[in-house]
């Protein structure tokens, strides 16, 4: 089974945190929200792919302030590609650029706070399990 680690960050803007919404050739990951980042490269650190993968997708520069205690993991069957991500989350702070949907992955973007992240439909049950358990270090960023 292939593995993939995925770097993805919480980008906090006043008191609020970035989501986009993916455009997808598979339903299931088609029109839902998530936070910014992506696959970790051959040889790359998680560091540098989070940095990288943010950049692409919102042309933000960004710089990590505190990751997750735990790294997250889910198991995609046959019929998904039979694979297994592992998810690295942390919360950023934006250093400079303006929001700039540039690839080919998102569609739209919303800042939120912590009423909306309850409401919004996130991608994989992963994002709302790792939002449910975190809700603590969530409210230490975003209202």
């Amino acid at each position: 089974m292939k593995q993939i680690i995925v770097a993805v960050g919480a980008l906090i803007k006043d008191r609020k945190v970035l989501l986009t919404k993916r455009i997808d050739p598979r339903p299931k990951f088609n029109n839902v929200w998530e936070f910014p980042g992506g696959g970790v490269e051959d040889g790359e650190d998680v560091i540098t792919a989070l940095k990288r993968e943010v950049k692409e997708e919102t042309n933000f520069k960004i710089e990590p302030i505190e990751m997750l205690p735990k790294i997250y993991s889910a198991t995609r069957g046959k019929r998904e590609g039979d694979y297994q991500v592992f998810l690295v989350f942390y919360f950023c702070r934006i250093i400079s650029g303006k929001i700039k949907l540039e690839d080919a992955e998102s569609k739209e973007y919303a800042w939120c706070n912590i009423k909306d992240l309850k409401k919004m439909k996130l991608i994989m049950d992963l994002n709302k399990i790792i939002f449910k358990e975190n809700i603590k270090l969530f409210k230490k960023y975003i209202d």
